[in-house]
């Protein structure tokens, strides 16, 4: 069966699972950073930026794409397969482009799309003569992710820095640092661990919380004093950085652990977590704080059967 037809009935399983309302959100999302996309890339130098960090996600999910030994089973010429998805990915982005009448970046993105799908797969790079344990104190899920992430999570902080000095969009590049710190939520821990800091159901909850977004501010600190010096009147857009980033964090431990079964990954709809975190860097910011309360309480009852009783 060909590939694009697997691709394209997984897209529709994936749409089939996202509970209606999140439509609007997603359609929100879609004509915004539509929107900004295009009109930066009308600009020069700012639309070879955009093409650099469109490549760059590209690139990653190029690396870290799962399905290489299932495909490579199955077809001999697979980077022209490569070739024909990321194609049709970046439909999107041809659109943008035409609107913007910036046609030049069409042969740029050809020539990208080609040398992105026949870069041969690295091997799995790590870091292990860092301290994790001391840049993240006492915060395991930090710890475990920044060993599996960091090169891509170093590389994203270099390019978001390095954007500064052209436009202040680099904000949305660092929105992926904050996606990919998300990640380190999505997995439940063992109930041993989980009853390892001796403390009740709502303790454990804010302890993670504020863990979570100490680390992440403290991750930010750089950004965040390089973005004030260059656009010292936008400071208003690290502000609401600040407080979706928060939110955002809020709501993936509350969810995870409304959610928690031991030792189970990926509990909960994690399409619906998804569009729970984009949603709360959108105006859709309120309705998302809100759904965090709901899910902390959920979490706190469901924590409670095996924390409170521990403790007694």
């Amino acid at each position: 069966m060909n590939i694009l037809l697997l691709k394209w009935q997984r897209l529709k399983r994936i749409m089939s699972l996202i509970p209606f309302p999140y439509y609007f959100i997603i359609i929100l999302i879609g004509f915004c950073v539509g929107y900004l996309i295009s009109g930066q890339l009308s600009k020069d130098p700012n639309g070879y930026f955009c093409m650099a960090i469109y490549v760059w996600l590209l690139f990653a999910y190029h690396q870290r794409r799962k399905d290489k030994m299932f495909i490579t089973s199955l077809y001999q010429n697979v980077h022209m397969l490569y070739l024909m998805e990321y194609t049709v990915v970046s439909i999107p982005l041809f659109i943008l482009i035409a609107i913007s009448g910036n046609l030049k970046l069409i042969p740029i993105a050809a020539c990208c799309l080609i040398a992105v799908a026949y870069i041969p797969p690295f091997s799995h790079i790590s870091f292990p003569k860092l301290h994790y344990d001391k840049v993240f104190p006492n915060s395991y899920e930090w710890i475990s992710g920044s060993r599996t992430s960091a090169v891509y999570l170093i590389i994203f902080y270099i390019l978001s820095v390095s954007v500064l000095f052209k436009t202040f969009m680099a904000f949305f590049v660092y929105l992926f640092i904050l996606f990919q710190c998300t990640n380190f939520y999505k997995e439940g821990e063992s109930v041993s661990l989980l009853c390892l800091p001796e403390k009740r159901a709502t303790a454990y909850i804010k302890e993670k919380v504020t863990m979570a977004i100490r680390n992440f501010h403290r991750l930010s600190s750089l950004f965040y004093l390089l973005f004030i010096f260059f656009y010292p009147s936008m400071w208003w857009i690290l502000v609401a950085l600040s407080a979706s980033a928060t939110t955002v964090f809020i709501f993936c431990i509350c969810w995870k652990y409304a959610h928690y079964i031991p030792n189970e990954k990926n509990a909960g709809n994690e399409i619906a977590l998804s569009l729970g975190i984009l949603g709360a860097v959108t105006p859709f910011f309120p309705l998302i704080f809100v759904l965090s309360i709901h899910y902390f309480l959920l979490a706190r009852k469901n924590l409670k059967i095996y924390l409170d009783a521990y403790n007694q």
